[in-house]
């Protein structure tokens, strides 16, 4: 993932920081095209109801201020309470009694770049309505300045007095370059909805008229060349990613100096860049002189400091430098800690992060389960016991107790992260089959084979319901069930078991894959404990024929069945 500056706070756990500068209040005459800025105002206001309408403005800005024609007027300002309900009828009450007036206001602050909150990847589909409104609303602004540009084009073309020429052409500019904010906007948005291809037009439109009417060397452009290079790193074009990021850091340093935070921000975004290929080193170098500018900056005690020693943790974790992985983690807890506290998710984050790292140390494996039993104490206080979050730390704790060899205490904890994940709406299916199917082989191998066998037909159910039931996956449940119901000498049960499974894979696979050898055998060893010889010979067979084609004839795995057949052809 990319990032994109914004003028919100950066989360660079989430690696996303966009792009937004805001519009200052004008000195100058309104646009003209004011009007079009009262249309997109009335249809937020239509488009939006309560809660949605009060998380726009939150998000967007903090008040509403509306710039008479006149020099002499004073500016309205409305400021914005996120804890009120009544904005949009205080909002349209103004509107309607200023606009009324012969100094019509321009509602400018829907024309300042987008600003939204960052890292917050976990989107309901209220979010994604929002989003799709938002998008309409600046598709609507797009085309009605467009209209305003074509109009104003053929009404200059009977002017020929020059003062009107060039004061036609300084409003030319000034649309233009909202008319690139506007792309610009639409294109974050674009970005968050996943539509890359529309955003890479619209931050390349972007691109297109500030250099046009700015020229290529200015901050605004700059902008543009960042944001467009999150696109192209979403879309998985790294090489095009990183050149408009390091065009982005060219523009910055020049203009503001090697140790600006903006020019930090760009280090992070070719960090993140970097790290989508695996290019550990030139991830971590990035990383560095981010972190070196912002504690230049910003102190060794901030949030923005913290953020960067984690991204580096984790990508010094990739990398296998596990000491180097905890040294920045434990760096980036202690600010964390300090400035948020511990009841705090991004502490909690910091944890798990340190937790999982201490798992693949021997010495420090005990500090393992202290980290991550604190990242459930955090995580039930914030979110409640029936949270997806709570239900993967315990799934974590339960594995780090298994590998500890306290099996009773981590089939418990992943039983419990289980339960939630199967009764949440947010849960994937797929996931919960495989975390049953694997919780009951843990079971099976401590002894408690009844429970694994609960946890397979859970695991089947799901994988039927979302597979359908000739799917291999399914079969490998079957052949799991099998195993299961063997070792309970329940051998008529498993048999039935290892058939369908069998049949899956002939259905799906051929006569002479591998998989159906595999399946032939553990249908022959279980004829075999059953007594019933020939129809264990005649698996067996099926065994050899394809292992002889596939492996060969002195194959380990072909010897074996071979020995096997000649003992049991012994036995008739």
């Amino acid at each position: 993932m990319a990032i994109v500056d914004v003028n919100a706070n950066t989360n660079i756990d989430n690696n996303i920081d966009i792009d937004t500068e805001r519009m200052t209040a004008p000195s100058s005459p309104l646009l003209t095209f004011h009007q079009i800025m009262q249309d997109l105002s009335g249809a937020i206001f239509q488009a939006s109801l309560g809660k949605q309408f009060v998380q726009m403005v939150s998000t967007t800005c903090e008040s509403l201020t509306f710039y008479p024609k006149s020099r002499h007027a004073n500016p309205m300002k409305i400021k914005m309470n996120k804890n009120e309900h009544d904005h949009e009828t205080a909002v349209g009450n103004t509107l309607q009694t200023t606009l009324s007036s012969n100094d019509r206001p321009c509602q400018e602050t829907l024309l300042i770049d987008l600003d939204r909150p960052i890292g917050n990847d976990n989107n309901d589909n209220n979010d994604d309505d929002e989003r799709q409104k938002t998008i309409h609303l600046y598709e609507e602004a797009l085309r009605k300045y467009d209209n305003g540009n074509n109009n104003n084009s053929s009404s200059n073309d009977d002017d020929d007095d020059d003062d009107d020429e060039d004061k036609n052409w300084d409003e030319k500019e000034k649309n233009a370059l909202e008319m690139a904010k506007i792309y610009n906007n639409l294109g974050v948005m674009y970005e968050e909805v996943g539509q890359f291809e529309l955003a890479i037009a619209c931050h390349c439109k972007t691109l297109e008229l500030r250099m046009k009417h700015l020229g290529p060397d200015t901050l605004d452009v700059a902008s543009a060349y960042n944001n467009l290079g999150v696109d192209y790193e979403r879309k998985g074009e790294v090489g095009k990613a990183v050149e408009c990021h390091e065009k982005a850091l060219q523009i910055r340093t020049k203009l503001l100096g090697a140790d600006h935070l903006e020019v930090a921000k760009v280090y992070i975004n070719l960090s993140v860049d970097y790290a989508s290929e695996d290019q550990w080193n030139k991830a971590i170098e990035c990383g560095e002189k981010a972190l070196q500018i912002r504690v230049k900056a910003l102190g060794s005690n901030h949030l923005d400091v913290a953020q960067v020693y984690n991204k580096l943790g984790i990508d010094c974790a990739k990398k296998g430098n596990t000491e180097k992985a905890i040294y920045y983690h434990e760096k980036c807890l202690q600010i964390r800690r300090h400035i948020l506290g511990l009841y705090h998710a991004d502490v909690a984050q910091t944890f798990l992060h340190l937790g999982l790292l201490f798992r693949k140390s021997k010495e420090k494996f005990y500090k393992s389960i202290d980290y991550l039993e604190k990242v459930l104490k955090i995580r039930l206080r914030l979110f409640g016991k029936d949270h997806l979050e709570v239900a993967d730390i315990y799934a974590t704790l339960g594995h780090a107790y298994c590998e500890k060899g306290k099996w009773k205490k981590g089939i418990q904890y992943r039983e419990k992260g289980l339960l939630i994940q199967s009764q949440s709406p947010q849960r994937d299916p797929l996931q919960v089959a495989d975390a049953f199917n694997d919780l009951a082989i843990v079971c099976e191998k401590t002894g408690q084979v009844d429970k694994a066998i609960q946890f397979f037909e859970k695991s089947l159910k799901l994988k039927v319901e979302s597979l359908g039931p000739s799917h291999l996956d399914v079969a490998t449940i079957y052949s799991n069930l099998g195993y299961a119901y063997a070792t309970k000498k329940l051998l008529d049960k498993a048999i039935q078991f290892h058939e369908k499974a069998l049949e899956i894979k002939r259905n799906v696979l051929g006569n002479n894959h591998l998989e159906v050898a595999n399946a032939y055998f553990n249908l022959g060893t279980t004829y075999e404990k059953h007594k019933n010889i020939p129809k264990a010979i005649d698996c067996h067979e099926q065994t050899v024929r394809i292992w002889k084609t596939a492996l060969g004839e002195s194959h380990p795995y072909t010897q074996t069945v071979l020995s096997k057949l000649k003992a049991l052809k012994q036995r008739l």
